[in-house]
């Protein structure tokens, strides 16, 4: 089990799974070829090629890393999802490649509430991608997605001989032992060690800074001009133009966090908040996702200051805040981004 999901290795036939999905190492035309992808093709029937072929027609074959779906023709599965694996070269965008390939495939049986999905070792055939190398891909792929809680209730790799069964047997008992560990835990963040298996076999451990997430608002006066804070920041040490934002409290909602925010730090109450975009901050190294409002409505209400580094309220027109944003005045990310976000928008009447 990872997670709530069954992984299952098995030796056998793909096209005789009775998953719920299996899915088709394909090429780029969707038009069928030798090894899985013939399989899979004579025992589904025309009728899987009579879709792939409507795929062709709307958008042109399966780009590599990619995946779509059919129904399951004549097979025991319902449902075929194509994928197309890289022609191994030995330069690292191969890896990702592959990785894609996993990852969307299981990403469009999310999509699709599939609970079921049969997987074959894709690359590894005809176009020659090391089978170690591969499984390592593939194996870690499915572990970091079903770190999330996910519709699936099994995977199962079909593998096609006594060898790759086992590679794939030992990579799995590779990734089993793999340690994660707090190293730091902060009021605002955690850092956690993550151990890693590598492509090539090694190992590394990445930091990543654990953070419950924020939300922040571009807030609208009656006459169109929008309330920035003015504050010193610890980090940068320097004062810096921010839009009102705060970090989500355990069990906090973001529309309930920025709402709060708006009148401890700007002394306004909102009679309407409307979601933007929720974005992750710094992927490469923090799980940290902030979420963009559009605060209208403003009514004046008591500020509550009493966790708040002094601060100061700015009123601008939007004008000024793109005039500044141009000058390198405003070089905080989330507000240039929701300024942004707002100039593309239609203009409030609130």
């Amino acid at each position: 089990m990872t997670g709530k999901t069954k992984l299952s290795l098995i030796r056998g036939d793909i096209t005789q799974q009775d998953t719920e999905a299996i899915v088709n190492a394909a090429n780029t035309s969707l038009l069928g070829g030798g090894g899985v992808d013939g399989a899979i093709h004579r025992a589904g029937g025309p009728e899987i090629l009579k879709e792939c072929k409507e795929i062709r027609a709307r958008q042109g074959g399966c780009p590599t890393g990619e995946a779509m779906i059919t129904g399951g023709g004549k097979l025991k599965a319902r449902w075929v999802i194509h994928t197309v694996g890289p022609i191994w070269s030995g330069k690292n965008r191969d890896d990702n490649l592959l990785r894609n390939a996993y990852y969307n495939s299981l990403a469009l049986a999310e999509e699709k509430g599939i609970q079921s999905i049969a997987f074959p070792s894709i690359s590894t055939g005809a176009y020659r991608f090391p089978a170690d190398r591969a499984a390592r891909i593939a194996l870690t792929t499915l572990n970091d997605f079903l770190k999330k809680p996910r519709c699936l209730k099994e995977v199962r790799f079909v593998l096609f001989s006594d060898e790759i069964l086992k590679i794939y047997q030992n990579c799995w008992k590779e990734i089993s032992e793999l340690e994660s560990k707090i190293g730091y835990k902060g009021k605002i963040v955690k850092l956690r060690l993550d151990e890693i298996l590598l492509p090539d076999g090694q190992k590394s451990i990445h930091e990543i800074a654990e953070h419950s997430g924020a939300a922040c608002a571009v807030p609208f006066l009656s006459d169109g001009k929008v309330v920035l804070v003015k504050q010193f920041r610890q980090a940068i040490k320097e004062v810096i133009y921010e839009i009102p934002a705060g970090r989500l409290e355990d069990g906090e909602e973001p529309q309930e966090c920025i709402e709060r925010e708006l009148v401890e730090e700007i002394g306004y109450r909102a009679e309407k908040v409307e979601l933007l975009m929720s974005y992750c901050a710094s992927p490469g190294y923090s799980n940290e996702i902030i979420h963009i409002f559009r605060a209208t409505g403003l009514k004046e209400e008591e500020q509550d200051v009493k966790e708040h580094e002094p601060l100061e309220t700015v009123i601008l027109s939007l004008p000024e805040v793109f005039k500044m944003i141009k000058e390198g005045k405003i070089r905080d990310g989330k507000t240039i981004l929701g300024l942004l976000l707002i100039k593309q928008l239609p203009a409030t009447n609130s």
